[in-house]
């Protein structure tokens, strides 16, 4: 009987309660921030990833192996850098300009492929984030000196590593590239990435074979007067603060050539040239088909022996 009686008296009460604890819990949610994107990001936000590439060839192909031959006489084996201040930037005109940001400091391995955070959070093939819904153009980001970039000297804040070997006239030479100042590298172009519903699988692509050709490599010796060590034969070109400035403006001029950046709208891992933010929007990495007009007739073949196509490869 007592019992009944407690619970009597507890029916009774909560119709009264009820309103104060909703209005109590509302203004605990508005002083939290409230609001949410409905998938589990902030109000306003689009889930994201980003991820880095190195690409070679027609059509900008994926690396596929770990000693990769870049079809231009060069070969690859290491290729690491560290990363930070990762964002994106709308038109500077923009009524709203505003920036979405990929937070932390990251050693990216293009030739495996991974990415670690070096706060601890382990190595991944791409960063996850919520990024502020809008339409960017540029992307742009800080190659930052950051211990464990080279793995030979993991305590040696290094902020580019790159290893391999490459035939310069009749000799191959081993040789490394290695340079331990920050400094900017960006992507823009007349394109923009519209991040709105739905994800996005945010792409930075390099074209080794771009960047890494003999004669950028004996530019940059040269600018550099590098020499083959007598003992290993390996031509070590090291950028740093104490080298001529000109040598590192020379590589971010090569770097900027070879640097590619989109939305992978379809999936495919890779930036076709309707995804790439310098690319033509109306346009596939398919080469371009010769137009009716100026293809030989039927059966007959160009001056070289063969049907004319227009030349498609990157500069």
């Amino acid at each position: 009987m007592h019992l009944a009686s407690h619970r009597l008296t507890g029916r009774m009460l909560l119709p009264g309660l009820l309103p104060s604890l909703l209005l109590g819990l509302l203004l605990l949610l508005s002083a939290c921030g409230g609001g949410s994107s409905g998938t589990g990001g902030p109000a306003g936000a689009v889930p994201a990833t980003l991820s880095f590439s190195a690409t070679s060839g027609p059509g900008a192909t994926p690396l596929a192996t770990p000693q990769a031959a870049l079809g231009n006489g060069v070969d690859v084996g290491v290729f690491r850098f560290g990363a930070s201040q990762i964002q994106l930037e709308q038109q500077a005109d923009s009524e709203a300009q505003s920036e979405a940001q990929f937070r932390g400091q990251f050693i990216v391995d293009l030739i495996a492929g991974t990415i670690v955070d070096v706060s601890g959070s382990g190595a991944a093939t791409a960063l996850p984030s919520f990024l502020p819904a809008g339409s960017y153009h540029e992307l742009k980001f800080v190659l930052t000196p950051l211990a464990g970039v080279d793995a030979n000297r993991p305590d040696v804040p290094i902020a580019l590593q790159v290893e391999g070997s490459y035939a310069s006239g009749s000799v191959t030479r081993p040789y490394t590239l290695t340079v331990s100042v920050s400094f900017e590298l960006k992507v823009e172009g007349p394109n923009a990435i519209d991040l709105s519903g739905g994800s996005h699988d945010l792409i930075v692509s390099l074209r080794l074979d771009t960047l890494l050709s003999p004669a950028n490599l004996d530019a940059l010796s040269a600018a550099l007067g590098v020499q083959a060590d007598p003992t290993s034969g390996v031509f070590a070109i090291a950028i740093s603060d104490q080298t001529d400035p000109q040598a590192l403006a020379l590589l971010q001029e090569m770097l900027h050539g070879a640097l590619e950046f989109g939305d992978d709208r379809n999936g495919d891992h890779q930036l076709d040239a309707n995804e790439d933010v310098q690319g033509d929007p109306g346009t596939s990495d398919a080469p371009p088909a010769v137009p009716p007009a100026t293809q030989p007739p039927a059966g007959q073949v160009d001056d070289h022996g063969q049907h004319a196509t227009p030349d498609t490869s990157v500069i």
